[in-house]
């Protein structure tokens, strides 16, 4: 493991056991903090553990590790259990600082030391002077305590600590909970969306939602052929392909077939052929197409002269509505029969489910064609391939979402393309929280940054407004800064290297807020949020997020193949962050109700240690 890296924890999880003695509702209360061991004078680093435990629950295993023994080792590990009251950990941790540089022995790095003794709840500072080539060990005892009933059992081996519970009791896996967790965005203060439902106003660089656009026809083609066609072809054809036919059995598309004598369409689906209407032909395939056009021609004729008659016929009845009546003739009415007497008329049964299977089209047939009646299937013609069309979004006069002409574009299918999950940061939540009425929770949230040549800044605060909220949310002060995403490089070595020594990786480790800033790895940051909530069933609430976009000194220029060096070729979303800009949006986090526990009784004491040793 790397240095600096956090502690992967292990939760290990014992089989089921009936407790018949007590009917109180198990559940899990363990939820700890990222674990930093302390490393030499490189950066803050910080070991926190949160231990929680009450009436409701048993304990359930965790594991401390060394994760670097060549900085630090566990000189001293000793457990003292005591029955029903608490149980205790006593741990001594020796730190190596060692220097190997080649500079004269005048020179001397100061090293300061932050850290929390069992019996002074203040913190204090330890300096000392070290010379280069020299080593300093310097010991630190430290004791965590937890409350207990004698259910717990210590293990130290191969520098861990691993404490696991006798009996425990736990039902379900909460990890499937994280799936019923509901994470939306928006732009508005009670408007929660998908993120693939929000875009950016590239001019003011503000988020806006779908139902602000609207929306022009870009262009129309055929999804079979992919052929384009202009407006005024797509108006000539009826909004149909020339070229392309469906079979009328599947909606399949056709195909040529050639036999010794003939050529015919076919379908490679339900293999049905036109051979049955008809049409075939023994010259060249273009003949097959003359004969549908000759067919579509003679029915369009009637429909035009259906479609006047019954023009004529709605302007002459448009003012006799009096003459037309909604009383149906009683002569003509069926005679009302019950419900038992309907489902045994054997000759009415008969009668309707006895069919023709060709006489029927088929479902799918049915559900894209609802119009058509039901007929032969030997009477049926292919039709032709409805046109798609292409779109672009607008706001007001600006264009938001435009698909490229082009269908060899370097940059996928659109040419331009501000939906807002190419700009916001990407944020998940890691874990189910097991939460208590007015008590605090831990909420952990992973963000990462999928720029690759610009910086974020976030600053997080609490949408008051937001009317469905009903939990406190206890948040970092300070901005969090996350890197920009390496790409493909990240799987180099070299990047690699460069990302975890990189200095300025040490220096945003060392600004940050090891209260609520857990884990720093490349473009993502692990966050903490402590919630508090006030009220039962579903716990909801809204975030409100300032991000200001941090271009780098040099960005990468992007040219085409081909062309020389001047040439600049650069997604939208690129160019139109290259200057800087800053958006503000919310994100609404709903947990659900099963996360969320009874309250505990009054009349009882409810046991809370929480234990935190901070190294600098």
């Amino acid at each position: 493991m790397k240095s600096g890296s956090p502690i992967s924890k292990t939760i290990h999880h014992h089989p089921q056991q009936q407790d018949v003695k007590s009917n109180r509702k198990p559940c899990l209360l363990f939820e700890p903090n990222v674990l930093f061991f302390p490393m030499p004078n490189k950066y803050k680093t910080v070991l926190t553990l949160h231990v929680f435990n009450n009436h409701l629950t048993e304990f359930v295993a965790f594991s401390i590790k060394n994760p670097n023994p060549q900085y630090f080792k566990f000189s001293k590990m000793s457990c003292v259990l005591l029955p029903k009251t608490s149980t205790s950990i006593e741990i001594t941790i020796e730190c190596f600082h060692s220097w190997t540089t080649t500079v004269e022995v005048e020179s001397f790095n100061v090293v300061e030391i932050h850290y929390k003794q069992s019996d002074d709840p203040q913190d204090f500072t330890k300096k000392g002077l070290l010379f280069t080539r020299q080593t300093h060990v310097e010991k630190i005892e430290y004791k965590m305590s937890f409350p207990s009933d004698n259910n717990l059992q210590v293990q130290i081996a191969n520098d861990t600590i691993t404490i696991t519970p006798k009996i425990i009791h736990f039902e379900g896996n909460r990890d499937q909970e994280v799936k019923c967790i509901s994470l939306l965005y928006g732009c508005e203060e009670n408007d929660p969306l998908p993120v693939w439902d929000l875009f950016i106003e590239p001019t003011q660089f503000v988020l806006i939602g779908r139902d602000q656009l609207h929306e022009e026809i870009q262009s129309y083609y055929c999804p079979s052929c992919l052929m384009e066609v202009s407006g005024s072809e797509a108006m000539s054809t009826r909004m149909t392909c020339s070229y392309c036919y469906e079979c009328p059995q599947c909606n399949s598309n056709l195909t040529i077939a050639n036999s010794e004598n003939s050529t015919y369409f076919h379908c490679p689906f339900c293999n049905w052929n036109s051979l049955s209407i008809g049409v075939q032909t023994e010259g060249k395939y273009s003949q097959l197409f003359d004969q549908l056009k000759d067919h579509d021609s003679i029915h369009q004729s009637k429909f035009l002269i259906l479609s006047k008659v019954f023009t004529e016929l709605c302007h002459s009845n448009r003012n006799d509505f009096k003459n037309t009546h909604s009383m149906m003739d009683l002569k003509n009415c069926h005679c009302i029969v019950s419900i038992d007497e309907y489902l045994n008329d054997e000759e009415r049964m008969n009668s309707e489910y006895s069919f023709n299977e060709s006489s029927l089209l088929s479902f799918s047939n049915r559900i894209t064609h609802p119009s058509c009646s039901e007929c032969h299937l030997d009477h049926v013609w292919p039709f032709r391939k409805t046109l798609c069309t292409k779109k672009l979004k607008k706001y007001g006069d600006t264009i938001i979402v435009k698909r490229s002409s082009d269908s060899n574009s370097p940059f996928g299918p659109f040419e331009i393309n501000h939906s807002a999950m190419f700009y916001l940061p990407k944020v998940s939540i890691v874990n189910a929280p097991v939460m208590f009425l007015n008590h605090e929770s831990d909420l952990y949230l992973n963000i990462t940054n999928p720029h690759e040549n610009f910086k974020l800044c976030l600053s997080f605060s609490q949408n008051l407004e937001y009317s469905k909220t009903n939990a406190k949310v206890i948040l970092s002060e300070k901005p969090i800064i996350l890197r920009e995403h390496f790409g493909l490089d990240l799987y180099s070595h070299d990047t690699m290297v460069f990302i975890q020594g990189n200095e300025e990786e040490y220096r945003l480790r060392a600004e940050d807020d090891t209260s609520f800033v857990l884990e720093r790895r490349g473009n993502q940051v692990k966050v903490r949020l402590g919630i508090i909530p006030h009220q039962s069933g579903n716990v909801q609430f809204s975030l409100g997020v300032k991000m200001n976009v941090i271009p780098n000194e040099t960005t990468p220029t992007i040219t085409s193949y081909g062309e020389e060096a001047s040439t600049v070729v650069a997604p939208d979303h690129v160019s139109l962050l290259s200057n800087g800009k800053s958006t503000f949006f919310y994100i609404f986090v709903t947990l659900p109700s099963s996360s969320l526990e009874k309250v505990p009784i009054e009349d009882e004491i409810v046991p809370v240690e929480c234990s935190r040793m901070v190294f600098y």
